[in-house]
């Protein structure tokens, strides 16, 4: 199973348990998507703490909206997670 599977996997369990009129997923499958995905959340934040510090040792190219460093500003604001240089 690739993290997208899993990632649909989980999308329909959580319509089910909202109350969608679908039928319950396969627990052993759940289990399996939920592991990819805190794999991937494991993965995610290691690559964040490794943005945030290229960000912090190189602050003079992430300033502005015209900067060398934006398109990594740009992703960490569009996960969620904004770099603090950027609030």
């Amino acid at each position: 199973m690739i993290l997208i599977d899993a990632l649909e996997i989980l999308e329909k369990h959580q319509s089910w348990r909202r109350g969608d009129d679908s039928v319950q997923g396969n627990p052993t499958e759940i289990g399996m998507a939920l592991d990819i995905v805190l794999v991937a959340a494991g993965k995610y934040k290691g690559m964040y703490a490794a943005i945030c510090q290229t960000l912090d040792a190189n602050r003079n190219l992430a300033d502005g909206e015209n900067c060398t460093l934006l398109a990594l500003k740009v992703a960490l604001r569009e996960s969620g997670t904004p770099w603090s240089g950027d609030i």
